[in-house]
């Protein structure tokens, strides 16, 4: 800058790809802008519009997301807020940690296609097809060196809810928010007009008012003194309200990805399952745990409650199907 002020003009040239793309050299930039002097751009090698170019996957739309963290919690929560959006993604990746971000996008994002690009414009450039649980297996078993480019296809079209889907998210959904909220919640995730919910979401409101409960006078006991009425502890009706809006958003969240919610709150010999979903052949039961961290909520499902992700044959399936598949959830 102290250069730059002098008169001097100044090339920032790089040997490893676009500078000031996936770096900290934005900085630089902002701050030659604040202290007036002109920035221009002279094009060169560019990884993430190359391996677009070569991908064969839609270019209208896409996401540059950079590098994932690291750490496997962390890059798990990344991966969720991706998974939302529309559109084609390009992550770069280390040789040493491709391997594992793949199963983590595998099983955030599904059966998408993808394609990894290694050491493009480069001699040893190579680049493999498929879908994103194919290349995580071949991946894991191959040695990995060099600069990665991930290009992963945009989510397929979201499954339209059925009527009884809508209703049943509806309700959850004004169990904890206002109507307007509760509106605004189902339209995103299922791509129905607000006006149509907002309809729907009050034609049930009116049939199902809330009740308030009625004020009862204290009874007196022993020496006159009135007994209090006793009153739910407010860490339990804040957990209560926690599992719904944990339900609720794990309810989206498969629809999000192609599944039909089956049954809410499904009752079997060993307890209730929280949800239980079917995507074509699959049919899911989903224990859904509101924890901070993926860990947590792991080991907050108990021996009782694996049992009633995986009923017994004799409890009857709330659907028929010739593949079952059993899942435990957290939100």
């Amino acid at each position: 800058m102290r250069r730059l002020a002098e008169g001097a003009a100044i090339a920032l040239v790089s040997d490893a790809g676009t500078p000031l793309v996936s770096d900290p050299g934005f900085k630089l930039v902002r701050a030659a802008h604040e202290a007036g002097h002109p920035v221009t751009a002279l094009p060169g090698a560019s990884a993430v519009l190359a391996a677009l170019t070569v991908a064969g996957l839609p270019t209208d739309r896409f996401f540059f997301a950079g590098f994932l963290p690291p750490k496997q919690t962390a890059r798990r929560a990344d991966i969720a807020e991706l998974s939302r959006i529309a559109a084609t993604l390009v992550l770069f990746e280390a040789g040493p940690r491709l391997a594992d971000t793949l199963a983590d996008l595998a099983a955030g994002l599904g059966p998408r296609e993808a394609v990894i690009c290694r050491e493009l414009t480069k001699l040893h450039e190579e680049i493999r097809r498929g879908d994103l649980s194919a290349l995580a297996q071949t991946c894991a078993a191959s040695e990995l060196r060099g600069e990665f480019v991930l290009v992963i296809a945009p989510p397929q079209a979201l499954a339209q809810a059925s009527a009884g889907e809508t209703d049943s998210l509806l309700r959850a959904a004004l169990a904890r928010v206002s109507l307007k909220d509760a509106v605004g919640e189902v339209a995103d995730v299922t791509g129905l007009p607000r006006r149509e919910l907002y309809q729907r979401a009050s034609n049930w409101r009116r049939k199902h008012p809330r009740k308030r409960p009625m004020a009862r006078r204290a009874e007196p006991l022993g020496r006159g003194k009135p007994v209090p009425r006793r009153q739910p502890a407010k860490e339990r009706v804040a957990a209560f309200r926690l599992g719904l809006s944990a339900e609720s958003r794990a309810a989206m969240l498969l629809l999000a990805k192609g599944y039909r919610i089956v049954e809410r709150r499904w009752k079997t010999p060993v307890g209730e399952i929280d949800i239980v979903a079917r995507r074509r052949r699959d049919l899911v039961f989903v224990e859904v745990k509101a924890r901070d961290h993926l860990d947590a909520a792991a080991e907050a499902v108990t021996e009782r409650a694996k049992q009633r992700s995986w009923p017994p044959r004799n409890t009857g399936s709330p659907s028929t199907t010739t593949t079952r598949s059993a899942s435990s959830a957290s939100t």
